[in-house]
């Protein structure tokens, strides 16, 4: 099931599509129901409403498809220009964004959850990249990286800055953030951290991850400046906003669903 499958986890379910089946778990994978589709979705998107996108990858199909229903039944709503590398975010204020990846790079919009799109820029106009599969932060910013380099934009993706001095990622898969200018990224290759809205990072420690390695709730920070992240099988604790780490205690696995929870 899960070699070149997408795995997504959201609102306490684990969903991977695969082979005309959706494959669901709300315990954390200890058992799965199986739904049969009419379709082959090699990508599926649940948007905060419970609304569910999917992208169906058999016969060259491109059409965006969408259920009401979680999941049930899927409608085609769309044509976009290719299935292959397409990235989902949605944006604070409910817009949809999707950018393919193909000859154009169209990068296409939806203000309906999905039930009407349009297209919003192409490869000559911004557009490119795999867009982070992040939330926005509280001013609206998202991310995407493009041949290994980040970028950001606060328009809602029409323009993009370079993002990212001293970074060196494929994928962010978890930020968090103190203020509008101070945030923490999770990657492969460590934990980061920007001071000045993503304009320079600093790595603040390093990982040594290979393979499917769940990266969701590793880390977590407080206003203080108290930092606190598994790395490989222990966990550190950080008083200075990440600069400095202690060791505190180690882990029988690196690979657990945690979530934190700072004390006053």
């Amino acid at each position: 099931i899960y070699e070149g499958a997408d795995i997504t986890t959201l609102y306490g379910e684990i969903t991977i599509p695969w082979d005309n089946k959706l494959f669901r778990s709300q315990d954390d994978g200890l058992t799965w129901s199986v739904q049969t589709m009419s379709q082959s979705f090699g990508l599926l998107y649940f948007l905060p409403s419970g609304i569910i996108l999917g992208i169906d990858v058999s016969h060259g199909d491109k059409h965006i498809y969408r259920s009401v229903d979680g999941g049930a039944s899927f409608s085609p709503v769309y044509t976009i220009s290719s299935s292959d590398g397409l990235t989902f975010t949605t944006l604070n204020s409910g817009r949809v964004l999707l950018q393919t990846l193909s000859d154009s790079n169209d990068l296409y919009y939806s203000d309906d959850e999905g039930a009407t799109w349009a297209l919003l820029a192409n490869i000559d106009s911004g557009a490119g990249g795999f867009l982070q599969q992040i939330a926005p932060l509280s001013d609206g910013t998202i991310f995407k990286d493009e041949f290994h380099v980040l970028y950001r934009s606060q328009d809602g993706g029409q323009t993009w800055q370079f993002s990212g001095r001293g970074f060196r990622t494929s994928s962010v898969f978890d930020m968090k953030f103190i203020s509008d200018s101070v945030y923490y990224a999770l990657t492969y290759g460590g934990l980061w951290r920007t001071n000045d809205a993503g304009e320079d990072w600093k790595l603040c420690t390093q990982f040594h991850l290979l393979g499917n390695v769940f990266l969701k709730n590793r880390f977590a920070i407080n206003q203080t400046g108290g930092v606190t992240v598994i790395q490989d099988k222990s966990l550190l604790w950080s008083n200075d906003f990440g600069d400095t780490f202690t060791d505190i205690t180690p882990f029988p696995d690196s690979n657990l669903n945690l979530v934190f929870v700072f004390l006053d």
